[in-house]
């Protein structure tokens, strides 16, 4: 008897959990403070990219991510936002540069309770003037779904994704309001 009330529990919660929507990939970032120092240049444009098939032989890099919207377009929003919102560029210089970003790979757990996924990205801000790069590193974005999120599956592991590419995009822009604020990078 007690086998069978242990199992129509856990069919109960396999049925209630598989209905649940997965979140949608959205990597806003929340609060982004306004930097102290302003790159002088107007930033012309954001381009995020995913890196080719080919690139992932040797699994440095976790996988090509499957479906490359999926991740191309959530980041390219939240480094638009992140990048207004922190007031990072002059808009009144002469001078433009280029943000280029391009998506490596991920690595994420498949089993766990944690889920814990690193997305890598490799990212160039371009002086459009000089042609020369201002910034350019490879910075990884780290996501962990807390305890404390009630959800199962495929839920937290979606969440752990979303929680690693918020983070790649405050790093990347962290990178560049350190260059901003070098002595060296008065000029683009």
């Amino acid at each position: 008897m007690k086998k069978i009330k242990w199992g129509a529990a856990i069919a109960a919660i396999c049925l209630l959990s598989a209905c649940t929507p997965p979140e949608p990939m959205d990597f806003s970032l929340g609060e982004v403070p306004i930097a102290h120092n302003k790159i002088p240049c107007r930033l012309q444009s954001i381009a995020v990219t995913v890196e080719t098939a080919a690139f992932y032989g040797n699994g440095k890099y976790g996988t090509r991510p499957p479906a490359l919207s999926e991740f191309r377009d959530p980041l390219k929003s939240a480094l638009e936002d992140g990048f207004d919102r922190s007031a990072l560029f002059n808009y009144g210089a002469p001078s433009y540069c280029a943000f280029e970003a391009k998506i490596l790979g991920i690595k994420q757990a498949e089993i766990g309770i944690t889920f814990p996924a690193d997305l890598y990205v490799s990212f160039t801000l371009n002086s459009l003037n000089t042609g020369n790069k201002l910034v350019s590193a490879t910075v990884t974005g780290h996501g962990e779904t807390p305890l404390t999120y009630n959800w199962i599956g495929i839920v937290r592991m979606r969440h752990s994704l979303i929680l690693s590419g918020q983070d790649a995009a405050r790093v990347m822009i962290e990178a560049v309001e350190e260059y901003a604020s070098a002595p060296s990078s008065n000029q683009p």
